[in-house]
């Protein structure tokens, strides 16, 4: 007789370089709950250039630069430190009024 042990699957965990991007992602889809309307040839910098009137623009700012280093150097690796910093930032951006 067998004897099985259900467990349930653990989620990966996930890079520190895929927590920034997925903050930064948060930031686009209240972005767009806002109204904003995303294109898919839309830079980083073309965004931050049309955020919404309510939105934190230096919260903003440094999640993008926090997002730059994340998305594009690859050499670089991506500590807790810059995951909290984007963490910081994402909520920075809303509390704005």
């Amino acid at each position: 007789m067998h004897c099985w042990l259900w467990m349930k699957k653990k989620q990966p965990l996930l890079s520190n370089r895929t927590r920034v991007r997925q903050a930064y992602r948060s930031f686009l889809r209240a972005e767009q709950d806002l109204g904003m309307r995303l294109h898919s040839s839309d830079t980083s910098e073309d965004v931050l250039g049309r955020i919404h009137r309510s939105t934190d623009r230096a919260g903003a700012a440094e999640l993008r630069n926090v997002y730059l280093v994340a998305r594009y150097d690859e050499r670089q690796n991506i500590s807790r430190k810059q995951v909290d910093q984007a963490k910081h930032a994402l909520r920075a951006t809303r509390k704005k009024q």
